[in-house]
């Protein structure tokens, strides 16, 4: 069973993740892997907010793009044993307290984007604010159209918070089933 409450999307942002790093060789999901999955899922409120700030969406997911490039370590790991790294656990640890705090039944879209707009020195939250995306243009954005209203909250994800990414395939592979 997994420790996350997922929606269907974030479970496809997540598999996606997962197929992305085997294609390019990776050993483990980072949270470029997983930013840049959320890009390319064509969700409504990405596309709203990226327009609202002249931004293009595919100039950051090639930007995302290089970056998962640079970091491929040429490793071959089976897609059902691959971990995620600390960081990207401890996003979705994060994603989860703030979807509790406002009564979401699920880790949602908007959750993840919320925690890539405050990530400290994290790539995915510096190119956002590159591009003009930051955390109160989000929450702005939520706001008008109705959804809880989110505060900031402090939190925020680091590598000391989250267990070994050793630990983490057993549940991981619970929703990370191939297609």
């Amino acid at each position: 069973m997994s420790k996350w409450n997922l929606s269907n999307d974030v479970i496809d942002i997540l598999r996606n993740s997962a197929t992305l790093a085997v294609s390019y060789h990776c050993s483990r999901i980072t949270v470029e892997h997983i930013f840049l999955e959320l890009l390319k899922g064509n969700y409504p409120i990405l596309d709203t907010i990226f327009e609202q700030q002249n931004t293009n969406i595919q100039s950051i997911i090639t930007d995302i793009l290089l970056k998962i490039k640079e970091q491929a370590d040429n490793v071959d790991v089976p897609i059902q044993q691959l971990p995620l790294i600390k960081q990207a656990i401890s996003l979705l640890d994060l994603s989860a307290l703030q979807s509790k705090k406002y009564n979401s039944p699920t880790i949602e879209v908007e959750h993840l984007l919320l925690r890539f707009t405050v990530q400290p020195n994290a790539y995915p939250q510096q190119i956002l604010e590159q591009y003009g995306i930051s955390n109160s243009v989000v929450k702005s954005y939520l706001n008008k159209k109705g959804v809880s209203p989110f505060q900031d909250d402090g939190l925020f994800f680091t590598d000391s918070k989250t267990p070994d990414s050793d630990e983490f395939p057993a549940y991981f592979q619970t929703f990370l089933q191939v297609k």
